[in-house]
């Protein structure tokens, strides 16, 4: 992996390198007739190897982003900036981010209506018990709404081992019908909408968890809150 990501490093500054030498031999033809400055040669240099960089980064997986299908949205719909979260419950990477990044991207950018979140399934294998928990919410937002899902989200993530007795305890507490919650979680068919988003995230190259995209742009695994910004930032300029 270290061998990759040295050759990913050189690979991105040959390149810089590449654009900016023909940049500069492009801008040069027209200097000395009236034509580009030595400042606006720099300037274009520059933001040819950020744009080239930005894309590396964050590269575009789907045109308009990822389909939304059905699922739970938190915030604005009509917000210019979709974040779309592919997640499994049993995952403490998933944990770490709904805990520690989520809350400031809902202050700056949910909550004042410059993005919305949707979140859909991609339980792994090897968690048993992912997609028991997916279900779960998915059923206590089929007799409530959206706030309610992500409501029983955030139980999911903040307490503890995930269990049956522990999804009827949350649906006990947000003044669920037990009864109905009991029949929806034991209802087979509704892993089918898990599945569903497991195979979409298969499609826009989320390979693990968690897995976003964001306006069309990739982002794999738990990043700091300055990722997430400065990729909202960039999206909101254009």
């Amino acid at each position: 992996m270290k061998k990759d990501n040295n050759s990913l490093v050189v690979a991105i500054v040959f390149a810089s390198i590449v654009i900016s030498g023909s940049l500069v031999f492009f801008a040069t033809q027209f200097e000395g007739a009236g034509g580009i400055s030595e400042s606006d040669i720099e300037k274009r240099v520059q933001d040819g190897i950020e744009e080239y960089q930005y894309n590396e980064a964050f590269p575009l997986v789907a045109v308009g982003g990822a389909d939304e299908d059905d699922d739970a949205v938190m915030g604005d719909p009509n917000a210019p900036i979709t974040i779309v979260e592919f997640s499994d419950y049993e995952c403490p990477y998933c944990a770490r981010f709904t805990t520690q990044t989520l809350p400031r991207i809902i202050e700056k950018y949910i909550d004042t209506g410059k993005a919305k979140l949707v979140y859909r399934d991609f339980p792994l294998s090897f968690h048993p018990n992912a997609v028991g928990a997916a279900v779960a919410a998915e059923c206590a937002r089929e007799q409530s709404d959206d706030a309610t899902y992500f409501e029983f989200h955030d139980k999911l993530y903040e307490g503890g081992a995930l269990s049956t007795e522990r999804y009827v305890q949350y649906a006990r507490e947000l003044d669920l019908d037990l009864s109905e919650f009991n029949s929806c979680i034991n209802d087979e068919s509704k892993a089918d909408e898990v599945q569903n988003d497991f195979e979409d995230g298969q499609r826009y190259q989320i390979t693990g968890t968690p897995g976003f995209v964001i306006n069309g742009r990739l982002i794999s695994g738990a990043r700091d809150y300055a990722v997430f910004e400065y990729l909202i930032e960039k999206e909101l300029e254009n």
